[in-house]
């Protein structure tokens, strides 16, 4: 089985859809996945952020070692609490569009030994070829609020006015995600969808440009503004951690 969606709650156990699949079973599963991604605002009582930093450097080979580090800050304070690094052999290859499932099991893992409130990734997040960057797979899984930081801007998209943007697209699934969805029992929507195209937003400081990108439970606005104000009380967090 590649999909199993029943635990989608705050309480995270384990992946819940394998991550030793094919690019396609992969690119099905960000199809599924996306129709749950919201990128509107939630409420949240923001106390505690993490910060994931994947280290997506292409491998000499496969399989590989792949690390991430999670650093827990207080908020607005911005007091570094904790860090703690993880390291284990990916089960997938490496694929720029679908990283995601090279590190989906030890960030998910070390996420279960902390607290936080919103997550920052130094990954994509709805600003990704399927709206789907890593930063919108974690926030679907974890059921948290997300938000998607890089320093280069994602070949799919655009700068227009600060603005990052794609072409709006119209979600149509593929055969084979509808098929899979239909032969686990899962309901496929067969009405459409038109993505906005305003997909994230430039933040810039001391010569820096951060590609801002909501991943999910946020809205373009609140992301900026978060990755803004965090860049001028501490630069260094986000010159030292993410």
């Amino acid at each position: 089985m590649i999909l199993g969606m029943q635990n989608m709650g705050s309480s995270i156990s384990n992946v819940p859809h394998r991550c030793n699949v094919t690019i396609q079973e992969a690119i099905d599963i960000q199809l599924w996945l996306r129709a749950r991604v919201r990128i509107e605002h939630v409420p949240v009582k923001l106390s505690t952020i993490g910060i994931i930093h994947i280290d997506s450097a292409p491998p000499c080979s496969w399989p590989d070692i792949a690390t991430c580090t999670i650093t827990t800050c207080s908020y607005p304070s911005l007091d570094v609490l904790v860090s703690t690094t993880r390291s284990s052999t990916t089960l997938y290859m490496y694929d720029p569009d679908t990283i995601a499932f090279r590190y989906l099991p030890m960030v998910i893992g070390a996420l279960d030994d902390i607290e936080y409130d919103l997550l920052l990734v130094n990954s994509g997040g709805a600003s990704h070829v399927r709206r789907l960057g890593v930063a919108s797979h974690i926030g679907v899984i974890v059921n948290k609020p997300t938000i998607g930081v890089t320093t280069s801007l994602e070949s799919c998209s655009s700068i227009h006015d600060n603005d990052i943007v794609m072409d709006s697209e119209v979600i149509e699934w593929s055969k084979e995600a509808t098929n899979m969805a239909k032969r686990l029992k899962l309901q496929v929507p067969y009405t459409t969808k038109v993505y906005d195209n305003i997909v994230g937003r430039a933040v810039k400081h001391n010569g820096t440009v951060y590609y801002v990108s909501p991943g999910h439970m946020i809205t373009v606005q609140k992301a900026a503004e978060i990755v803004s104000y965090i860049c001028k009380k501490s630069p260094i967090i986000m010159e030292t951690y993410l």
